[in-house]
């Protein structure tokens, strides 16, 4: 891992069609591509059941199981060797705890994830088309509003990334190779920053990590070791800040900002636009459209907007206040009211689900959870 290397991996996040960029080029993805609105992958649930949800996050979740598992064994023992490996580097001759066996799936399932927002953060699923980023824990009622969640991906695409990824190449020699575990830890470290942005500083494999290569560069018996160290700790921290290339604008917020913004042009549309029927156009009606509609407006839009419904004036009307275009406006006006949609939706399913037995709601809601360890048994009544 060199020094390079390492910096110029922090700085450009992976490659993109092949090609990695130089460190001079902005972070993002190369020209003549665009990130589809998360909203645009959220909306399988429009139209859909409570029941029909639930079964379906079933599936999700199940497809997930299934595709890791011919690797799950591996993984396991090679994300051991992740801790193992550079703890024995630093002189630690006890024993390293394996993974308590209740939290195999959820770190087989969670790891999956991970893998599947990493190959997609890489790849277009589309031509020239690439997806939001993929929350990997959570549910996916509580998606950050410029991403989507795993579960929110067609089973069909995690298969894709799973089977594709580079990831799960060689993780047998992982737990032979010390050179090699270091390298995957700093890069399982690397993917858990971009995955779970400022919230990794709370991940304890993040923690360890960054105490490992922060240590070994105060405390390396050589300068060159002590250098590599620093730049692996000095490119995770710059995985914390904001990748602002992916940052999305039409956020569910700003869209409902937006239509409630368009409807108040809509009523004010409605009021010149009779005004026009029963005088045409006059110097008070003029005063009256660019108090309530922008003082862009003129005589000749008032004598066009005599010849078009309400709807098509408040278009206008609206973009010409904003400087956006006519397809602007109707796209963000579509986001607008599908963001609204899909809220619903969830609310409808998370109420249908509190209604569900635990045992049920357990199934969703720990699904990519870190898991917890089982409740201690009763303790046996005493005997007196």
């Amino acid at each position: 891992m060199g020094r390079m290397r390492v910096r110029d991996t922090a700085r450009n996040r992976g490659q993109r069609d092949g090609g990695q960029r130089s460190a001079q080029q902005p972070r993002g993805h190369p020209a003549r591509t665009r990130t589809t609105n998360p909203l645009d992958v959220r909306d399988w649930v429009v139209e859909k059941l409570p029941k029909e949800i639930y079964a379906e996050l079933l599936r999700r979740i199940d497809n997930l199981d299934e595709a890791i598992r011919p690797y799950r064994v591996s993984l396991l023992r090679a994300g051991h060797a992740l801790i193992e490996q550079p703890l024995r580097a630093w002189g630690l001759t006890g024993p390293i705890p394996n993974l308590p066996a209740y939290a195999e799936d959820h770190v087989a399932r969670i790891t999956a994830a991970s893998i599947v927002s990493t190959y997609w953060d890489a790849h277009p699923y589309r031509p020239r088309c690439f997806l939001p980023s993929v929350q990997i824990i959570g549910v996916p009622w509580e998606t950050l509003p410029n991403g989507v969640h795993v579960l929110d991906l067609d089973p069909a695409l995690v298969r894709i990334a799973l089977t594709k990824s580079p990831e799960l190449k060689d993780l047998d020699r992982v737990s032979e190779t010390p050179t090699l575990a270091l390298y995957r830890l700093f890069g399982a470290t690397q993917n858990l920053i971009r995955r779970l942005g400022p919230l990794a500083l709370f991940n304890q494999l993040v923690q360890l990590t960054l105490f490992l290569f922060l240590a070994t560069a105060r405390q390396a018996p050589t300068k060159d070791a002590a250098e590599r160290a620093a730049d692996a700790a000095d490119a995770l921290l710059l995985e914390f800040l904001p990748d602002l290339s992916r940052q999305m604008t039409r956020t569910p917020e700003r869209l409902t900002q937006m239509r409630q913004a368009f409807q108040q042009t809509h009523d004010h549309a409605i009021e010149i636009r009779k005004a026009l029927e029963m005088t045409g156009v006059t110097s008070g009606i003029l005063a009256r459209a660019r108090l309530l509609l922008g003082r862009r407006v003129n005589q000749s839009d008032l004598m066009r907007w005599q010849r078009m419904t309400v709807h098509a004036v408040a278009v206008d009307a609206f973009t010409m206040r904003h400087r956006l275009s006519v397809k602007a406006v109707r796209d963000q006006l579509r986001l607008g009211e599908k963001a609204d949609e899909i809220g619903r939706t969830w609310a409808e399913f998370v109420t249908f689900l509190g209604g569900r037995p635990e045992s049920e709601q357990q199934r969703i809601l720990t699904a990519l959870s870190p898991p917890a360890p089982p409740a201690p048994p009763p303790a046996a009544p005493s005997a007196k």
